[in-house]
């Protein structure tokens, strides 16, 4: 026992001394990169993630650090890691959208921008979105965003550089000149610049110059392609092609793999003994380059492609823009017309979907799955005899095509030729009881139950002891109500065939009907465990733990099968994502869901309220527009889409929702809906007079009382408003009713009140993280800080909960260190990636005199919230301590252009006076 207990002790000493460590290569990188020596600040980065992977600052860094140096893929990873580790965007979001752009990925560029407008305040911010409108031929807007960023810093050297290009581009050349002046004035370096600047010379006629610039470019990049397209140009312009040709291969030599090397060397290659198409080669290199996919997409097969690949991954809606264009292009095909029908029946639009299948057929009666596809249509229609006409005349070009005789089987049975359907299935199946097996599940399929019994019992009678002639027993027993007989069925396949998974899956469901969740608990562990993959398994284990309130295990049984496209499962683990507030989880699933059904009104009304959770208003209030014109002629789905205006303060959609709304119901408008309305346009007596119109004939409507109680409040009627919601809460003492009347209390300053109301409710749930929120909160408001700390250590899940363990540890930092690191630290390692919690743990070592371990921690803290100026604060502090002089005097800067904190300043001011020498 003693020798266990020592290594544990030891291993927790060699993590700490690891931790440590990954802070040390850290910080020693921070120094190499104010070097500007990239190189060892990249290898000292990588062994603090080596010995710390979850080390944020040293990932964040990293990927800068890679960004600086052209490694635009691997920035990408380094940043994309660390913005799903919770980093603050402002410190992640625009380096990852410029690795973006290195590597073309202009539509997630443009996605990261828009899903950041917090960012606006940054020069940065609008010169990378006029970037991004220059790719997509928008000149006169990104020169807007050039200026706009100007406006924010009118040094940004990057954003004068791409007004003098614009410039350049219109042949404004003495714009330009203006434009490049200020660009190398403020930075004589900018390499973008120095290229300019040397165009302008070749276009001046000034080689000599232009030459030196490239060469210079070349010696400070010698990876740049633009410094050697540029050189070579000019050595094409002076006839010197084989002196072009050298530059090109020393350069391919040396970058074997770059792209624009091997088209020039190409062209010169093939091109040396034509001076005149060398030099048209070499000047449209870059032109071929961003041409080819132009180009590519106008070939006919290329554009049918594009269409099918859309269909494929779900996009329908813009599957069928593509096929329509492809066939006014190109012309009719049966191809395009048989994935015009698919779309059209997967869209439930059988009248278009059967149009479109004749025209398909009428091109070409080559393909056996127009065939199969024509059947299919004309069996939803409820149009069985042309259904079967067309199986036959199918079937008589492609006697043997599988797809054709399952169709066929189909109709038959659906039109109830059950001999002709079994004649069929003993030419499929081959042998008589398969065939007579699968006639009676496809009985039972459609609902033929007397049908299906004599069946079945003729192969009871026939063969006693088949397990798949058992189970159709079974499922025919469940079917007419005989839940005993059926469980003696699911039994005897089981005893007979222990792995046969059907009989286990329907015993489930009969336990799940009876009320025996741990048999029913057995029964998918065992199925999951012979096929984790089981799609239709995993979701009824799901559910039953949603029922469990055990929303962990549904989401990972969930996630196991995410990747098999289960819209039903997708949708229940997006919920799920949803409130658990897991969003970087949900938006991904969203928008793989949307991608596939992009129109789809479920989804949009989702990612509105998920947009919603986030503060994403205006995207939110986009979507919901969206969803207004899809749900206009559905006053259900109108409702929902008002409500939710209205709790996006959007009040000119929801007034055009409500008013559309009177068209459809006249006077049958939600009378709640219509007072939310009034109450969100501050007409609180108006909200007041619409419910006491309903409240005449429904005096009793709690949902009505409430809002009543809350337009009261509004108008300042507090009192009446308390004795509503007191009145309320006694008739029914629901949770919302207690959350409404403790808040009315501490309004109306009676503190007591509410404290005893608090306190009460947590007697008897002592559960309710809300309640100990509250309480502890209020306690300490009223200065009872020994109630707020009881009300934290005395919640039953606390070292679990690491909101409260954080609070409490701020609690008792004056109080008790030792107690306050405790708690700080377990709060850490339930949510190792939240910014507050970092920040209390590090100052509780900052305060307990141990700067080295809270260091790391408060670099953390500070990726993840930057503009935080406590953070700040606290990190200057402990800088200073360490002796970091400069380093402190320059957080404690940016601190107090945040906020002021006088305490905090003096402090830190205080050990730096110290520290000078």
């Amino acid at each position: 026992m003693k020798r266990i207990f020592v290594s544990f002790f030891s291993f927790l000493f060699v993590w700490a001394v690891q931790a440590q460590d990954a802070s040390s290569f850290y910080e020693s990188a921070v120094k190499y990169q104010f070097a500007g020596d990239l190189d060892k600040a990249e290898i000292e980065l990588k062994n603090s993630l080596q010995l710390d992977p979850e080390f944020l600052p040293a990932r964040v860094l990293l990927g800068k650090v890679l960004l600086e140096g052209g490694k635009a893929l691997a920035a990408d990873k380094e940043l994309s890691f660390a913005l799903s580790r919770q980093a603050d965007p402002r410190t992640v979001i625009l380096s990852l959208v410029r690795a973006k752009l290195l590597q073309s990925q202009y539509t997630e560029a443009q996605a990261l921008l828009t899903d950041h407008p917090q960012l606006q305040d940054s020069a940065e911010y609008f010169y990378l979105r006029g970037l991004l409108g220059l790719e997509k031929g928008h000149k006169d807007n990104a020169e807007q965003d050039f200026h706009q960023a100007l406006a924010l810093d009118s040094r940004h050297v990057e954003s004068l550089t791409a007004l003098a290009n614009i410039a350049l581009s219109r042949d404004a050349l003495q714009d330009a000149e203006t434009w490049l002046e200020q660009a190398l004035k403020e930075q004589p370096e900018h390499f973008p610049a120095l290229l300019l600047r040397a165009q302008l010379y070749r276009m001046h006629g000034q080689t000599e110059q232009a030459a030196a610039l490239y060469d210079h470019a070349m010696a400070a990049k010698p990876a740049n392609e633009q410094a050697m397209l540029g050189k070579a140009s000019l050595l094409v312009d002076d006839n010197q092609l084989a002196a072009a040709l050298q530059l090109v291969q020393q350069f391919r030599e040396q970058h074997p793999d770059n792209p624009y090397a091997k088209l020039m060397h190409s062209a010169l290659v093939a091109q040396q003994g034509d001076d005149r198409e060398a030099r048209h080669l070499l000047t449209d290199i870059q032109h071929q380059l961003s041409a080819i996919d132009d180009r590519v997409r106008k070939l006919r097969e290329v554009s049918f492609l594009a269409a099918v690949v859309d269909y494929a991954s779900g996009k329908l809606d813009s599957a069928l823009i593509k096929f329509d264009d492809f066939i006014h292009t190109y012309g009719a095909t049966a191809a395009a017309h048989r994935y015009l029908a698919m779309i059209a029946l997967q869209q439930h639009n059988l009248k278009e979907a059967k149009r479109q299948v004749d025209k398909s057929l009428a091109l070409s009666g080559q393909d056996p799955d127009v065939f199969v596809l024509a059947v299919t249509i004309n069996q939803a229609d409820g149009d069985l005899a042309a259904a079967l006409q067309m199986a036959d005349k199918g079937r008589q070009r492609f006697p043997a095509h599988q797809g054709l005789l399952d169709a066929t089987v189909q109709v038959l049975i659906a039109d109830k030729q059950f001999a002709r359907a079994l004649e069929l299935l003993k030419q499929q199946q081959g042998e008589d009881i398969r065939s007579r097996t699968l006639l009676g599940f496809l009985q039972l399929q459609n609902g033929m139950l007397e049908d299906a019994h004599h069946t079945t019992q003729a192969l009871l009678n026939d063969y006693p002891g088949k397990v798949e002639i058992l189970q159709l027993a079974g499922e025919l027993s469940l079917r007419q109500g005989q839940t005993q007989q059926a469980e003696a069925f699911f039994n005897e396949i089981l005893r007979l065939a222990p792995e046969f998974n059907a009989a286990q899956l329907a015993l489930a469901g009969i336990y799940l009907n009876q009320g025996k969740l741990d048999k029913v608990e057995s029964s998918y562990i065992k199925l999951l465990q012979r096929n984790p993959q089981d799609a239709t398994t995993a979701k009824l284990y799901a559910d039953l733990a949603i029922q469990l309130g055990r929303a962990d295990k549904a989401m990972t049984l969930l996630e196991s099968i995410k990747d098999q496209q289960d819209e039903q499962a997708n949708q229940v683990l997006l919920e799920l994502y949803i409130q658990q507030q897991r969003w970087t989880d949900a938006n991904t699933l969203l928008e793989q869901m949307i991608r596939k059904r992009n129109l789809d009104e479920k989804l949009l009304y989702t990612r509105a309220r998920l947009e919603e959770a986030q503060g994403l208003k205006d995207k939110a209030i986009s979507t919901l527009k969206a969803l207004y014109g899809l749900a206009y002629d559905d006053p259900v789905k109108l409702h929902s889409v008002a409500h939710k205006q209205i709790d996006l303060a959007e009040l000119g959609g929801a007034e055009k929702t409500l008013n559309r709304l009177k068209t459809l119901l006249g006077e049958q408008v939600d009378i709640y809906l219509q007072a939310r309305m009034a109450m969100a346009k501050g007409q609180a007596d108006k909200a007041i007079s619409i419910l006491d119109k309903g409240l005449t004939s429904s005096p009793d409507n709690a949902r009505w009382l409430e809002l009543k109680a809350y337009a009261l409040r509004a108008t300042g009627d507090l009192a009446q408003a308390q004795a509503i919601v007191q009145t309320l809460y006694q008739q029914q003492p629901l949770r919302g009713h207690m959350q409404t009347l403790a808040s009315l209390y501490t309004e109306n300053h009676q503190t007591d009140q509410a404290l005893t109301l608090l306190k009460q409710w947590l007697r008897e749930h002592p559960q309710d993280s809300w309640a100990v929120a509250q309480l502890s909160h209020l306690a300490m408001q009223s200065g009872d800080q020994a109630l707020a700390i009881d009300t934290l250590k005395t919640y039953p899940q606390l070292q679990d909960s690491p909101v409260f363990l954080n609070n409490l540890a701020y609690y008792l930092i004056d109080s008790d260190l030792n107690q306050a690191l405790a708690y700080a630290k377990r709060a850490n390692e339930l949510a190792p990636q939240v910014a507050q919690f970092n920040d209390t743990l590090g100052w509780i070592y900052a305060k307990s005199g141990q700067p080295q371990q809270a260091l790391p921690l408060l670099r953390e803290a500070q990726v993840r919230d930057n503009d935080n100026a406590q953070i700040l604060y606290h990190l200057a502090y402990t800088l200073a301590l360490l002796g970091e002089i400069q380093q402190a005097e320059s957080m404690l800067k940016k601190a107090q252009q945040l906020a002021e904190e006088a305490d905090l300043t003096k402090q830190v001011l205080a050990i730096l006076t110290d520290n000078q020498p």
